[in-house]
């Protein structure tokens, strides 16, 4: 494994370009974050993903992308490299990067809040709603992330409409947790306004009013020798379930005959 040095704390102001798609660049000492919203495509492609952090190579300090995951959309593609949108992205990532670089840094107070629980109905997972709000060079800005997989139609502007003003740059985003869509090949996206809103105007009000003093660093660390079984895996994810699925076949005749014979035996003592 090889390790990336860490650098200094402090903070740059986040820089906006592009709209549909859209990037963010927040600088945590000579480090940036980097936040894609990839319109209406379902993930970023590993090789763009790779391609927008290249675009924002000038200067030192490590680059770690995020993707945002807010799309409206559902059951389409990875945003590949090559198309217009992915074009249009890393073009708008570099730009984000050298405007948040342009600034300098300054001190940095951040503030967090969460809002546990589980809630089906309205597409969250567990994780409920977590934020993590910051402030440097007199802006501040704030992330809010649902454990969620994607959002309803409409809830990016809603949720911006009803937050607006309360940071100088808003990320909304999801975990892409696939347990909410309930049943294997569901869509219960991120959904109901009215009940998410109110949560979220709280949630960020006590990450604000939590803004404290704070010190960041980045590292990179490779390991070698680890398969996950995601992009380019499908065929041995399907060979696995399909593997699971023929021997359940078989299975379920001893499994039930053995839980009959024990409750006969236990009945007399009930």
């Amino acid at each position: 494994a090889a390790a990336g040095a860490a650098h200094g704390g402090g903070g740059r102001p986040a820089a906006s370009a592009g709209t549909v798609p859209g990037a963010h660049a927040l600088g945590l000492g000579e480090d940036l974050l980097l936040f894609a919203e990839p319109d209406d495509s379902d993930d970023i492609h590993p090789a763009l993903g790779s391609i927008l952090e290249g675009s924002a190579t000038r200067g030192d300090g490590e680059r770690l992308l995020v993707d945002l995951h807010n799309q409206e959309g559902w059951g389409r593609l990875p945003l590949p490299v090559g198309t217009d949108a992915g074009s249009a992205l890393a073009e708008a990532m570099g730009a984000a990067a050298e405007r948040c670089r342009a600034a300098p840094v300054g001190e940095l107070r951040a503030g967090v809040a969460r809002l546990p629980g589980e809630d089906l109905e309205n597409g969250i997972g567990p994780g409920g709603l977590r934020v993590l709000a910051l402030e440097t060079g007199g802006a501040t800005s704030a992330l809010l992330l649902w454990d969620a997989n994607g959002f309803a139609p409409g809830m990016n502007a809603a949720l911006r409409e009803g937050l607006a003003g309360s940071v100088d740059t808003l990320l909304l985003a999801t975990t892409d947790n696939h347990y909410v869509n309930i049943r294997p090949g569901g869509h219960n996206p991120l959904s109901g306004v009215d009940f998410i809103l109110p949560a979220a105007q709280a949630a960020l009000a006590e990450a604000l009013a939590d803004l404290a003093p704070a010190e960041s660093a980045m590292g990179r660390v490779t390991v070698d020798g680890v398969e996950i079984l995601g992009q380019g895996m499908q065929d041995r994810i399907s060979a696995a379930a399909n593997a699971v699925v023929q021997v359940a076949r078989f299975s379920w005749l001893p499994l039930y005959g053995s839980a009959v014979m024990f409750c006969m035996l236990l009945s007399p003592y009930l």
